[in-house]
């Protein structure tokens, strides 16, 4: 999330820690559906008046 060459770390994606612990529960260990489920959110992610984007967008 933080890498700025090949990851999101240039779009000030906000991931609360709350998100994160259900991310871990669902995907249970697959690494593969952790990232596919981390790339969706952030595609979909809301930008709000400050540039981040996140749940609270």
């Amino acid at each position: 999330m933080e890498d700025k060459t090949r990851g999101y770390g240039g779009q000030d994606i906000v991931l609360p820690d709350e998100t994160r612990r259900a991310i871990a529960e669902l995907v249970n260990g697959d690494a593969r559906r952790a990232l596919n489920t981390l790339e969706m959110m952030a595609d979909m992610a809301e930008v709000d008046d400050s540039g981040k984007r996140g749940p609270e967008a």
